[in-house]
């Protein structure tokens, strides 16, 4: 969560829901940094509804705030990485 601090209360795991069919566009941004900046809107449904430090404060997450996510596609192996260059030019050649 945005509003956090992760290095303090960490993350939570959750399960995307609904991606934006296309990249929204941020002018705010813009503004301050002098370039556009894009970004996809995620639903995000949490496994929890609350970060602790400890279990000593409980920080409560409500709808509609922000965060930064990242996204687990699924495992991938060294020769996955190394392999992905020469499959994508193998498939240059084809024909659709």
């Amino acid at each position: 969560m945005s509003a956090y601090d992760f290095s303090t209360y960490g993350g939570l795991k959750g399960r995307v829901e609904q991606i934006s069919p296309g990249a929204l566009k941020y002018d705010e941004a813009r503004n301050r940094l002098g370039a556009e900046t894009t970004y996809y809107r995620v639903m995000v449904r949490t496994h929890g509804n609350s970060l602790s430090k400890g279990g000593s404060q409980e920080l409560r997450i409500v709808p509609g705030m922000t965060a930064t996510v990242d996204v687990l596609t699924g495992p991938k192996t060294m020769l996955d990485y190394l392999l992905q260059p020469i499959l994508r030019v193998q498939e240059a050649f084809h024909e659709k």
